[in-house]
């Protein structure tokens, strides 16, 4: 069950990430993310954003590793360790955290679509981190 929880988890990371990717090289979806507020329709995000994108693909991708960690589907040998555990354990907090200002966003693809995807990702880290 924590593999395959752990799969879901780097899933929707991966995705979010290939989002942000996308934001970074220009897609014209900058009113959609940020609280909505920092682009308008139809436009890409400013420099200073898309450089916040690049910090979060990194953060993504270290999540997702961290979790698969813990659930034994990458370096099993760690899956016990405690930098793991916590490690593990402050994703699933980050996740309930960015599940929070997704629902206070303006944006209604950032408050249902991300807002759902986060929290589902939330849950499944949990199950993970408890594993």
């Amino acid at each position: 069950m924590e593999k395959i929880a752990a799969i879901g988890v780097t899933t929707i990371l991966g995705g979010v990430a290939a989002m942000q990717l996308a934001l970074v090289l220009g897609a014209p979806w900058g009113a959609h993310v940020y609280g909505g507020r920092v682009a308008g329709p139809g436009e890409a995000l400013p420099a200073p954003y898309r450089v916040a994108s690049v910090v979060a693909i990194g953060l993504l991708v270290g999540a997702g590793w961290l979790v698969l960690a813990r659930a034994g589907v990458v370096a099993p040998d760690l899956a016990a360790s405690a930098l793991v555990l916590r490690g593990t354990w402050v994703v699933a907090v980050y996740l309930v955290l960015n599940t929070l200002a997704n629902l206070a966003s303006t944006s209604l693809v950032e408050r249902w679509a991300l807002g759902a995807a986060t929290a589902a990702a939330a849950v499944m880290t949990v199950l993970v981190a408890r594993s």
